[in-house]
């Protein structure tokens, strides 16, 4: 099938739009790819990969702690945690220098901006007012971190995934309401780095979805490593003071709270 003469735009430069611009790139079709942000969307800049470099950076801390099992004697470590973050940085810069590489190589127009529709085949970008008619426009926008509609949830002491990610400093002990992919990651992040981590997750165990046995085995690790893990819980409300936030939950008719530094949003996109 040839898209010869074609005008394509896509919206959204993330896993769904940049693989498409190469696709119809390919197929001789004139693209343009628009995106607000970076190119290569949430995974590469704000999900799997950020999250891979820094559990990296906690998986060779823990090879130091765990070091004389193997018959070697360290004299101890030091988290530079500034560090840890530029190399996240410098990681997920390279891949996204890729992405662009790519599309630069099929010819495809990239756009930084914000698109909006002004007629069935007209965008506008915000940004600049520039007009850009296509044949066919593809919605390739992705998904934001998800809310829960509770007291406090926008507190100054409560970050979703996206903050995390942009953190300057360690907090000495985190609440991570969600005990999903997303919220055990960084609770294993967190705590090899010397984080206190409570994982509060609403389902009778995490990763909810994932097979029972190999959920069950998972937690047993999890908690190993030093996280505590709160199941079925529902989390009532959140609030701040005298520096500590108080997250409020309850299992069944039983009523508790978890008292840390921050305060973690992982339930999903």
């Amino acid at each position: 099938m040839s898209l010869s003469k074609v005008k394509i735009t896509i919206i959204g430069g993330g896993v769904g739009g940049y693989p498409a611009a190469i696709r119809a790139a390919r197929m001789g079709a004139e693209v343009t790819i628009i995106e607000n942000d970076a190119l290569g969307g949430t995974c590469l800049n704000w999900g799997c990969i950020p999250t891979k470099a820094l559990l990296q950076a906690a998986g060779v801390a823990a090879t130091i702690r765990d070091a004389e099992v193997f018959g070697i004697r360290s004299k101890g470590y030091e988290i530079d945690f500034s560090a840890v973050m530029k190399r996240k940085n410098a990681v997920v810069s390279q891949l996204c220098g890729g992405v662009k590489s790519l599309l630069m190589a099929k010819k495809v127009k990239i756009i930084k901006g914000t698109a909006a529709f002004v007629g069935a085949k007209t965008v506008q970008i915000e940004e600049t007012g520039e007009k850009i008619v296509a044949d066919k426009i593809l919605i390739a926008s992705g998904s934001k971190s998800g809310k829960i509609p509770i007291a406090g949830i926008d507190g100054q002491d409560v970050m979703d995934s996206n903050q995390v990610l942009t953190m300057t400093s360690l907090p000495k002990s985190v609440v991570v309401i969600g005990g999903g992919v997303i919220g055990v990651e960084f609770a294993q992040f967190l705590k090899g780095m010397g984080t206190d981590v409570t994982i509060l997750e609403l389902m009778p165990n995490l990763i909810p979805g994932l097979d029972r046995e190999i959920a069950v085995a998972l937690e047993k690790i999890i908690a190993a490593s030093g996280v505590k893990v709160i199941t079925n819980a529902m989390v009532k409300g959140i609030s701040s003071e005298n520096g500590s936030t108080k997250v409020g939950y309850a299992i069944g008719d039983q009523v508790s709270e978890c008292v840390a530094e921050k305060v973690i949003l992982a339930v999903g996109r």
